[in-house]
């Protein structure tokens, strides 16, 4: 996406990055100048069950960098929803999946109905409370609902964990949205010539987030003979996970099948690497294909696969599409 333009919008977007990155320094530690936003992520962080402070500020540091790429231009060139309804079902794995979204439909001047759970609402009230401040987006354009969206909502966008088949036939009549994990995929390609600052980066993809988000992967593709080695030795940044009760429990009951059932695994003290039998994610386990066949790096179709800036910048890759698709939408 192109870089910012377009006077107003520019000043408003600049003035919330600001806030968001003044508010935690590079490290993650408390800016003096600024704590209110290191307090909210506290408040978080001890209130829901998965997003752990840690998380939070990569996440919000991550999401403020990123509003550097978005494309104001595009964004205004397209048409405006003044009176359109759109429902989010709201079922973050991570914390700032579908944010940018949100940020499109509300600046195009959408009516937000939103169904999630208490947790991913206090999550979301306090995002909505900087929407106001810094771009001035109305608190009623937005509101939660308990349990159907409206009937004249003009889509529904699906954010987070991908509904099971029934769940979907519910909303069947309303055009859909996903942004799932099935839109990234879910397998990192290794040829077994990474640098050291190549391994750290895909730590990142594999354990940010407890590996939970639609945009980690869990798959790894490895050239024969392979040595896990350094990779779990970059794995090592995520050893505190262990002192997370939910994740453990999670590492705990996997680890445990895999001892019953007799299957080959390393036990790295916090994930589970294991030769894969299917691509289904499971928290804390990592699985891997073997390829016979060298690897090169011209294999890769993704060449930024290997980034960690890709992998934070995943959530605003749709957001194009998502406009695009906002502005098919009938008022």
């Amino acid at each position: 996406m192109d870089s910012l333009s377009s006077g107003s919008s520019k000043s408003k977007i600049d003035s919330l990055q600001n806030y968001i990155l003044n508010g935690i320094s590079s490290d993650g530690i408390e800016n003096v100048q600024s704590n209110s936003l290191m307090e909210e992520i506290e408040n978080i962080s001890v209130f829901h069950p998965w997003f752990i402070k840690e998380h939070l500020i990569y996440a919000l540091r991550t999401f403020a960098e990123g509003l550097s790429c978005i494309d104001i231009d595009f964004m205004q060139s397209q048409k405006q929803l003044q009176g359109s309804k759109i429902g989010f079902w709201y079922r973050p794995l991570s914390p700032v999946e579908g944010l940018p979204h949100f940020l499109a439909a509300l600046q195009r001047g959408a009516n937000c109905e939103i169904i999630t759970d208490r947790y991913n609402r206090r999550l979301l009230e306090f995002f909505f409370r900087v929407f106001k401040s810094y771009l001035s987006i109305p608190e009623e354009r937005y509101s939660f609902q308990e349990s159907s969206f409206s009937r004249d909502a003009s889509a529904i966008v699906v954010i987070g964990e991908k509904p099971l088949p029934v769940q979907l036939g519910y909303i069947s009549k309303h055009p859909i949205f996903l942004e799932t994990a099935e839109r990234f995929g879910n397998e990192l390609i290794i040829t077994g010539s990474e640098t050291q600052q190549n391994l750290d980066m895909m730590a990142i993809e594999l354990g940010m987030y407890f590996g939970r988000s639609i945009y980690n992967k869990s798959v790894l593709r490895v050239p024969e003979n392979y040595k896990f080695e350094k990779l779990t030795e970059a794995l090592k940044k995520f050893q505190h996970y262990s002192n997370h009760s939910r994740y453990f429990n999670h590492y705990e009951y996997r680890k445990a099948g895999f001892i019953v059932g007799r299957k080959a695994f390393t036990d790295t003290g916090t994930f589970l690497l294991t030769p894969a039998a299917d691509t289904v994610r499971y928290i804390s386990v990592i699985q891997y294909f073997v390829s016979k066949d060298e690897i090169f790096e011209s294999d890769i179709a993704d060449v930024e696969l290997s980034n960690a800036d890709s992998f934070e910048m995943r959530m605003f890759k749709s957001l194009p599409e998502f406009c695009k698709f906002i502005s098919t939408l009938s008022n």
